[in-house]
Protein backbone atom coordinates (compact mmCIF):
# COMPACT_ATOMS: atom_id res chain seq x y z
CA UNK A 1 0.00 0.00 0.00
CA UNK A 2 1.10 3.60 -0.54
CA UNK A 3 2.54 5.82 2.13
CA UNK A 4 -0.08 6.99 4.58
CA UNK A 5 -2.68 4.48 3.37
CA UNK A 6 -1.78 1.13 4.91
CA UNK A 7 -1.18 0.10 8.49
CA UNK A 8 1.08 -2.85 7.77
CA UNK A 9 4.12 -1.11 9.19
CA UNK A 10 5.13 2.14 10.79
CA UNK A 11 6.90 3.20 7.60
CA UNK A 12 3.56 3.21 5.78
CA UNK A 13 1.97 5.79 8.08
CA UNK A 14 2.86 9.39 7.37
CA UNK A 15 2.78 11.90 10.17
CA UNK A 16 2.62 15.65 10.11
CA UNK A 17 5.48 17.11 12.05
CA UNK A 18 5.13 20.38 13.90
CA UNK A 19 7.99 22.41 15.22
CA UNK A 20 6.68 23.04 18.72
CA UNK A 21 9.84 24.90 19.67
CA UNK A 22 9.18 27.42 16.88
CA UNK A 23 5.54 27.87 17.92
CA UNK A 24 6.58 28.32 21.55
CA UNK A 25 9.32 30.77 20.55
CA UNK A 26 6.83 32.87 18.59
CA UNK A 27 4.33 32.74 21.45
CA UNK A 28 6.95 33.86 23.94
CA UNK A 29 8.13 36.64 21.64
CA UNK A 30 4.56 37.93 21.23
CA UNK A 31 4.10 37.97 24.99
CA UNK A 32 7.37 39.86 25.51
CA UNK A 33 6.62 42.39 22.79
CA UNK A 34 3.11 42.94 24.15
CA UNK A 35 4.57 43.79 27.54
CA UNK A 36 6.95 46.29 25.97
CA UNK A 37 4.12 48.06 24.14
CA UNK A 38 2.11 48.11 27.36
CA UNK A 39 5.06 49.61 29.21
CA UNK A 40 5.49 52.30 26.59
CA UNK A 41 1.78 53.05 26.71
CA UNK A 42 2.01 53.75 30.43
CA UNK A 43 4.27 56.72 29.64
CA UNK A 44 1.56 58.39 27.56
CA UNK A 45 -1.47 59.34 29.58
CA UNK A 46 -4.82 59.63 27.85
CA UNK A 47 -6.74 62.75 28.79
CA UNK A 48 -3.63 64.49 30.05
CA UNK A 49 -3.63 67.96 31.45
CA UNK A 50 -0.64 69.72 29.94
CA UNK A 51 -0.48 73.22 31.28
CA UNK A 52 -0.36 76.02 28.73
CA UNK A 53 2.15 77.70 31.03
CA UNK A 54 4.91 75.30 29.95
CA UNK A 55 4.87 77.04 26.55
CA UNK A 56 5.33 80.48 28.00
CA UNK A 57 3.22 83.48 27.11
CA UNK A 58 2.58 82.51 23.51
CA UNK A 59 -0.87 83.26 22.18
CA UNK A 60 -1.11 79.66 21.00
CA UNK A 61 0.03 78.10 24.31
CA UNK A 62 -3.39 76.66 25.12
CA UNK A 63 -3.72 75.25 21.59
CA UNK A 64 -0.27 73.67 21.76
CA UNK A 65 -1.04 72.18 25.18
CA UNK A 66 -4.29 70.75 23.83
CA UNK A 67 -2.46 69.29 20.83
CA UNK A 68 0.13 67.68 23.12
CA UNK A 69 -2.68 66.16 25.20
CA UNK A 70 -4.34 64.90 22.02
CA UNK A 71 -1.08 63.37 20.82
CA UNK A 72 -0.52 61.70 24.20
CA UNK A 73 -4.02 60.24 24.12
CA UNK A 74 -3.61 58.97 20.57
CA UNK A 75 -0.22 57.38 21.24
CA UNK A 76 -1.56 55.84 24.46
CA UNK A 77 -4.50 54.32 22.57
CA UNK A 78 -2.38 53.01 19.69
CA UNK A 79 0.17 51.41 22.00
CA UNK A 80 -2.62 49.78 24.01
CA UNK A 81 -4.14 48.47 20.78
CA UNK A 82 -0.76 47.03 19.72
CA UNK A 83 -0.37 45.36 23.11
CA UNK A 84 -3.84 43.80 22.89
CA UNK A 85 -3.26 42.59 19.33
CA UNK A 86 0.02 40.92 20.30
CA UNK A 87 -1.66 39.30 23.31
CA UNK A 88 -4.36 37.92 20.97
CA UNK A 89 -1.65 36.46 18.72
CA UNK A 90 0.02 34.91 21.77
CA UNK A 91 -3.27 33.35 22.90
CA UNK A 92 -3.97 32.05 19.39
CA UNK A 93 -0.54 30.40 19.18
CA UNK A 94 -1.07 28.86 22.61
CA UNK A 95 -4.45 27.53 21.48
CA UNK A 96 -2.95 26.06 18.30
CA UNK A 97 -0.21 24.34 20.28
CA UNK A 98 -2.70 22.95 22.80
CA UNK A 99 -5.05 21.69 20.09
CA UNK A 100 -2.23 19.97 18.22
CA UNK A 101 -1.05 18.23 21.40
CA UNK A 102 -4.59 17.10 22.23
CA UNK A 103 -5.18 15.84 18.69
CA UNK A 104 -1.90 13.93 18.68
CA UNK A 105 -2.73 12.35 22.05
CA UNK A 106 -6.19 11.34 20.84
CA UNK A 107 -4.74 9.91 17.63
CA UNK A 108 -2.10 7.96 19.56
CA UNK A 109 -4.79 6.47 21.82
CA UNK A 110 -6.77 5.51 18.73
CA UNK A 111 -3.79 3.58 17.34
CA UNK A 112 -3.01 1.80 20.62
CA UNK A 113 -4.45 -1.73 20.79
CA UNK A 114 -7.04 -2.23 23.49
Amino acid sequence: MGAGVGFEGAADVTATKFNFDAIESCRTAMNGQAGQFGGLSDGFQAGGSTSADVFGKLDASAGIAGAVDGLNGTVHGELNAAEELLRKVERALDSIETNIHQTEEANAKGLTPA
